[in-house]
């Protein structure tokens, strides 16, 4: 992946619900990626844990939108990569770092701004998406509660 700087840019969080399955232990793995201009990060079809994933994830989204938090991270689970967020000046946006962890720190592939809005709706998006799919195979944990019960909290923003 090239580095490269970006301004205003489109964000979508990426799901493959069709991917997705359950470990005899209950952790249900699928491929989950963003794509930003176009962009996948950290690669298309990422495979990896979804709802442990989002769970973590949406939860630091609605401590942001509260004023709680100013920065908050989506870590990939299965690979060196995060994606780091942070108020911007402009309250309609968020800037975005997307990381390579690395053996002597990080490694900034890109960075740029996206409209706060359209990380909201991507993530809720996506979210209810997952809850869908695990709720139409049966699916129960403590990460899939976890999740719903923020979707939940966000309903009521």
């Amino acid at each position: 992946m090239t580095d490269y700087r970006i301004d205003e840019s489109t964000f979508e969080l990426q799901l493959d619900v069709t991917s997705f399955e359950i470990t005899p232990l209950g952790t249900i793995s699928g491929n989950i990626w963003i794509e930003i201009d176009g962009q996948a990060f950290p690669e298309k079809d990422w495979s990896d844990i979804p709802v442990a994933i989002l769970a973590g994830c949406t939860q630091e989204l609605l401590q942001a939108c509260h004023g709680e938090l100013r920065r908050f991270s989506l870590l990939f689970m299965d690979g060196p990569y995060e994606l780091n967020f942070s108020q911007a000046r402009q309250i309609t946006h968020w800037g975005i770092d997307a990381i390579q962890r690395t053996r002597s720190g990080q490694r900034i592939l890109f960075s740029g701004l996206v409209l706060r809005e359209s990380v909201l709706n991507s993530f809720l998006e996506a979210s209810k998406e997952i809850l869908i799919e695990c709720n139409r195979c049966g699916w129960q944990n403590s990460d899939i509660d976890s999740l719903s019960s923020t979707v939940k909290s966000f309903n009521l923003l």
